[in-house]
């Protein structure tokens, strides 16, 4: 795709610099996205309880209805996917081939949002057309568009594998603090209550949130940067069939191992995220009672914030494979905690605590490790498969996503759940012993089991070993076909590390520069006054 519309100076990344810089990390990829991510895990998390609580969705078509809808949907979803990711690879323009997409889905993903939530009161009949509509035009187009492109931009945005993980865990932070914060523990806790099973409050509510989503995207867009893609930049453009890019994802161990572990994780993941507030809801409190879900994230959740800090130096120091498998069986061990007994509120926020410690690693370097992947298969193949792989990887979310709604709904509608009826003042009913069982198995038992497995998988995952060797050849490669295009090559690593220092002389020089107008001002002795910053500095 070549558009002159993005020739226009006036969308350049505000990002210029070869390195990483602190601004695309703070802004970029942490502040920035947060109004989708935040928007996405609502959704996420109470759509469903919108449909089954507040409109009576289970009682529709018998209650197969949000059992078929949220498959049929995500067959939709995920051929839009596949699309998606093949429109991305063939797309060339001054702002990368990922960023373009991330400015058009800002205001789809506002559009689309006020339109799950803002469902008019109609027949039942109705309201299901309006709900297959505006979930498709989210899921399948708007979020697709961004997901995606999102999911790229960390391995398209350096060659660096130190840059590549350090955004990396700070865009998980931006989704963590987003999902696990603003969604876990603020609605819960001050929003839920707050709204009820009103429905018009419902829709004030999420209808802000929807349009947040706007900005937020905005901002994301003009502060991040693609560097792998500009490498390209001049060197004409090698053309690979789809057929070719399948064929060197499938023949690549690694590509399918870590795409299979994608699968059975979102599996699980989605299955229990689903089912968090059915879980504090009617098992192990009462119905929006503003504690219960707050506790249980708030407990789950404070690992990721102490992960945060010691995650890079522990994966530098044992490898970003091998200590994401230790941290799937710490993992399932915290999950089987809170499954042998789940009505207990300690037993059940130490194992939160222990499960989610264990979810670290996979939270913050999932996407670097899928990086080094990509740049694997350009070394062996020639070229790069990155929109059709994030095409993949959003498929299986997308998969994953619509197989647990619809397997939780009908775990709902096959046990009795009864949709919230207040009884007295702030009292609810309760749901059966079975229906219980059920939601605890889909909160916590599934994750139980399959964290043992996911270890084994990853630690299979050996692909950091030659990866020295992979980013030295690929250097080598873009340097002899710009020099047979007649193009001037400065390696992109190198040129980094020259800005860098660069940069770090022009500091030294204002410092200097600034302690010399400081020593005459106060009539100070310039050389004793530099040398005591220097003794400090050094130590």
């Amino acid at each position: 795709m070549k558009m002159k519309f993005w020739d226009n100076p006036r969308l350049d990344s505000r990002i210029t610099t070869r390195n990483v810089s602190n601004t695309e990390k703070w802004l970029g990829y942490l502040f920035a996205p947060l109004g989708p991510f935040i928007f996405n895990a609502i959704v996420s998390t109470y759509l469903n309880v919108y449909y089954t609580d507040l409109l009576g969705a289970t009682a529709w078509w018998n209650g197969a209805f949000l059992i078929i809808f949220p498959i049929v949907s995500k067959i939709i979803d995920a051929v839009t996917n596949v699309l998606m990711g093949i429109l991305i690879d063939r797309t060339k323009t001054r702002q990368g081939k990922l960023r373009p997409y991330i400015l058009m889905s800002a205001p789809l993903l506002m559009i689309s949002g006020l339109m799950l939530f803002l469902i008019p009161d109609m027949s039942a009949n109705a309201q299901m057309i309006w709900i297959m509509f505006s979930y498709n035009f989210y899921c399948a187009v708007a979020y697709t568009m961004f997901f995606i492109s999102s999911n790229l931009l960390v391995p398209n945005a350096s060659r660096n594998t130190l840059q590549r993980t350090q955004l990396s865990v700070f865009n998980n932070i931006s989704n963590i603090a987003g999902s696990g914060i603003i969604v876990a523990l603020i609605f819960p806790m001050a929003i839920m209550p707050l709204i009820g099973v009103d429905k018009m409050k419902w829709m004030l509510v999420m209808s802000i949130f929807a349009a947040l989503t706007l900005p937020s995207t905005v901002l994301y867009y003009f502060f991040t940067k693609e560097r792998v893609s500009e490498e390209d930049e001049g060197i004409e453009e090698k053309k690979v069939s789809v057929t070719q890019q399948i064929k060197a994802m499938v023949t690549e161990k690694y590509w399918v191992l870590i795409m299979s572990f994608y699968l059975i994780y979102n599996l699980c993941y989605m299955l229990k995220n689903i089912s968090l507030p059915y879980y504090c809801n009617w098992v192990l409190g009462t119905y929006s009672d503003g504690i219960t879900q707050t506790m249980v994230s708030a407990l789950g959740g404070l690992p990721m914030g102490i992960g945060m800090l010691i995650i890079w130096p522990l994966a530098k120091k044992f490898g970003k494979k091998n200590i994401t498998a230790v941290g799937l069986v710490i993992y399932s061990i915290g999950s089987f905690i809170c499954f042998i007994s789940p009505k207990n509120m300690i037993v059940v926020l130490i194992g939160q605590f222990i499960k989610n410690m264990g979810g670290v690693p996979i939270s913050y370097i999932f996407l670097s490790l899928l990086a080094d992947i990509l740049d694997t298969i350009e070394y062996k193949r020639g070229f790069r498969v990155d929109g059709l792989s994030g095409s993949v990887y959003a498929v299986l979310a997308t998969v994953c996503f619509g197989i647990s709604s619809g397997v939780f709904n009908w775990v709902l509608a096959k046990t009795g759940y009864a949709a919230p009826v207040e009884v007295s003042a702030g009292v609810y009913n309760v749901q059966n012993e079975l229906c219980q069982r059920a939601i605890t198995w889909c909160f916590v038992g599934v994750e139980a089991v399959a964290g043992i497995i996911l270890a084994v998988m990853v630690a299979c995952i050996t692909v950091e070993k030659g990866l020295g060797k992979v980013t030295a050849g690929l250097m080598e490669r873009k340097r002899a076909q710009a020099e047979a295009a007649g193009i001037e090559w400065i390696d992109p690593v190198e040129a980094a590390k020259r800005e860098e220092e660069e940069a770090k002389a022009a500091a030294e020089e204002e410092r200097i520069r600034k302690l010399r107008e400081k020593c005459q001002r106060k009539g100070l002795d310039f050389e004793r006054e530099n040398a005591r910053y220097l003794k400090r500095h050094r130590k």
